[in-house]
């Protein structure tokens, strides 16, 4: 059985656009948890298509594979450096001002917030990476695969207004070629994981560095430039690792 580019991308679709609706119709009759509910019911149907993709795609369900500690060291220093590299680089994109704006209406610590960094990227990446490369690799080539499967990834986040589309879709390429080039389940779920847990205090603390002028952040800043080329090195060193392993 086949399962092409566009019938997986019409699948996230269907799942994006419930999951925008059913929150904007919390949001109209005044819930303060539609994004909570919103979330919930995403990870909900996600789970669901993996269960169900597995069973039709002759799919088998492998987390017991070993972990080895380069694995793990490298992992954490691709996610520590995206995470840094997408908080820096869009600054002079989004504003000074913008961003200022967008630190101080961070979420508090609640139910979302939790999801977030713990439910969130293991339903992602049982969907994103172990179901749709899974599925896909079977039609194409490894890298057509790779990128196909970002920009599924990154049009899921479309209506649900999470994170830069630009980032959305640099962290998707980073995680499928990680999990393509293991097999393993765990390394992508700790790389979205760690990524999702840095978000708000990297975002609160750039935030505070900028409204307190303790530097300026723009294409001539010699900060900004500073800051870009350590998350550079950060990512090509832990990257670097998985690109070095040969192809499964």
């Amino acid at each position: 059985m086949k399962y092409p580019f566009l019938l997986l991308l019409l699948l996230v679709f269907i799942i994006s656009i419930s999951s925008f609706f059913v929150e904007i119709y919390l949001n109209e009759l005044g819930h303060t948890n539609a994004k909570t509910v919103s979330s919930i019911l995403t990870s909900t149907l996600l789970i669901l298509s993996v269960y169900i993709g597995i069973r039709k795609g002759h799919i088998q369900l492998r987390l017991n594979k070993p972990i080895t500690r380069s694995e793990i060291v490298n992992a954490l220093l691709l996610a520590l450096g995206l995470a840094i590299f997408f908080k820096i680089f869009f600054v002079p994109f989004t504003g000074v001002e913008a961003y200022i704006r967008e630190s101080k209406a961070m979420p508090i610590i609640d139910l979302l917030y939790f999801l977030t960094i713990l439910v969130v990227p293991i339903v992602e990446e049982l969907f994103f990476r172990k179901l749709i490369c899974d599925l896909m690799i079977k039609e194409y080539k490894f890298f057509k695969t790779i990128l196909l499967s970002a920009v599924i990834f990154m049009c899921a986040h479309i209506l649900s207004g999470t994170g830069n589309l630009t980032a959305v879709l640099i962290s998707g390429l980073f995680l499928s070629y990680v999990y393509l080039k293991t097999g393993k389940l765990f390394l992508v779920i700790l790389i979205h994981s760690i990524m999702n847990v840095l978000d708000y205090p990297l975002l609160y603390w750039t935030g505070l560095v900028l409204e307190k002028n303790l530097f300026t952040v723009d294409f001539a800043s010699l900060y900004y430039l500073i800051f870009l080329v350590l998350a550079s090195v950060i990512v090509y060193f832990g990257f670097n690792y998985f690109k070095r392993l040969p192809k499964p």
